[in-house]
């Protein structure tokens, strides 16, 4: 009977610090999120006709394609093939690599 309540205490207490230990990282990751992701809204200005009010965070071409302005892209999006073009002309940030 000793054995069999020394078993099941180990069980509850791995079980509770897996828990806190999950808990602790998941909370890590939203503060981390917080704080790196850019919130908010951007204009964006196509062709000195349309104006889209958008939120920030998305690749440029997935928010066009969204508001029904398609560009081509053989790669899908994956910055690879270099056939979709666009020009930004002020605003755009540091420029990634894909």
């Amino acid at each position: 009977m000793i054995l069999l309540e020394i078993n099941v205490l180990a069980v509850a207490v791995s079980v509770i610090v897996f828990l806190l230990v999950t808990m602790l990282l998941v909370s890590l990751l939203l503060f981390a999120k917080a704080k790196l992701v850019p919130e908010g809204t951007v204009k964006i200005n196509i062709n000195g006709d349309n104006e889209l009010d958008v939120n920030m965070g998305g690749t440029l071409l997935s928010t066009l394609s969204d508001n029904k302005i398609l560009l081509p892209s053989a790669c899908g999006g994956g910055g690879s093939c270099g056939q979709c073009r666009c020009q930004v002309t002020e605003g755009g940030g540091t420029i990634f690599p894909t």
